[in-house]
């Protein structure tokens, strides 16, 4: 109090305009170290407890959880009581669960995102809601399970128009972030996933009917990783099949998760959308191993192509004879190096190692190694 009355009873807005101030000045000198970072979590306690009780002086007010703008937080709101150490009575220090979420925060906003960012394409959701076929729907908030009695699903929009049409893409990964969890529903309860090369229902904006509409493709129980076991987790979800029939390069790819056998007020929710924590997917058009290229080839028998390896000419057989036939030979590091539309044969003449697509119909159906020697 003596402090405080030393400098003349500046309200939580004069305190906290010189705080941003610092912050602003920190940040510049860090921007000109290319050794330093530093990561902007001024907001963080209030958006993570809120301000439940109303305050006592001027503003007076109240805001929920979740509700405060990061990094910056309300300026005109101190930090939240709940947030300090001593039983709330300790301002210059936070308590346990207050430098847990700290800690949290700089991990996910540095190294998480210093892995996350390596990826060819990192691209977040544009619009996230949820529904079912019967009920109403919202995309203010982002909920999967069951809600009084009706399963609802989640639904995501993304723009995936920047991957270019020559890109090879072999796998997608979705990350999600929970705000509420009752109860780890990806580990105790089969998961549906829809996707549609497109969008689901009549156009991009979220509708009752996107969730009976028919996917592109539909995966059951996928690979997760990470463990929803309290709220402000992270998942990981791997799609990793046939990426390249269901990825439109051309403009929206939609996905929905929902648990079709759950019952009993059971769900969770994500940040959504306009919120700091957007769901993202990442996109790579890595290398593409020798074990996955024979696998890929093993389940594709009705295809040859031969021989191989070759001077540089390769015959194709197997074919659909009344089908659309294009041919597409990328580098191994995923380059489109040579596409032919309707050939029984094709020729590359610098030696090395390629994959070749082969696509019937606009459905990939083949993917092949050969060798030119």
């Amino acid at each position: 109090y003596d402090t405080w009355q030393s400098m003349g009873f500046p309200d939580f807005l004069q305190i906290n305009t010189v705080l941003s101030d610092y912050m602003v000045k920190l940040q510049n000198y860090c921007a000109s170290k290319p050794n330093v970072s530093t990561v902007d979590c001024r907001g963080l306690m209030q958006y993570h407890y809120g301000q439940t009780t109303p305050l006592t002086v001027a503003p007076y007010g109240t805001y929920p959880p979740y509700t405060a703008p990061l990094p910056g937080g309300f300026p005109d709101y101190p930090s939240p009581k709940d947030a300090l150490g001593s039983g709330g009575f300790d301002s210059f220090h936070l308590n346990s669960t207050g430098y847990k979420l700290f800690v949290a925060y700089q991990f996910e906003h540095y190294y998480f995102n210093a892995i996350t960012n390596k990826a060819k394409y990192k691209i977040f959701a544009d619009t996230l809601g949820s529904g079912s076929g019967n009920s109403s729907i919202t995309d203010t908030t982002a909920w999967a399970g069951n809600i009084s009695g009706n399963n609802y699903s989640l639904q995501f929009s993304f723009n995936t128009s920047p991957i270019p049409q020559d890109t090879l893409l072999h796998s997608l990964q979705l990350f999600l972030r929970a705000d509420s969890v009752t109860e780890n529903l990806f580990d105790n309860y089969a998961v549906k996933i829809k996707v549609k090369k497109g969008w689901f229902g009549q156009n991009q904006a979220l509708e009752t009917g996107d969730f009976s509409d028919t996917a592109t493709v539909e995966f059951s129980s996928p690979c997760h990783y990470g463990t929803l076991a309290g709220n402000e987790y992270w998942i990981r979800i791997d799609l990793d099949s046939a990426v390249e029939n269901w990825v439109n390069k051309n403009g929206v790819t939609q996905i929905q998760i929902s648990f079709p056998n759950i019952a009993g007020n059971k769900a969770i929710r994500f940040a959504n959308a306009h919120s700091n924590h957007k769901p993202f997917i990442l996109l790579n058009p890595t290398l593409l191993s020798s074990n996955r290229i024979i696998a890929e080839t093993q389940s594709n028998n009705n295809i040859s192509v031969f021989p191989n390896p070759s001077k540089g000419l390769f015959h194709i057989s197997g074919t659909n004879p009344l089908a659309n036939v294009q041919i597409k030979a990328f580098s191994i590091d995923g380059k489109l190096i040579q596409k032919w539309q309707n050939v029984n044969a094709v020729t590359l003449k610098e030696k090395g190692i390629y994959i070749l697509q082969i696509w019937e119909n606009e459905n990939l159906t083949s993917v092949k190694k050969v060798i030119v020697r």
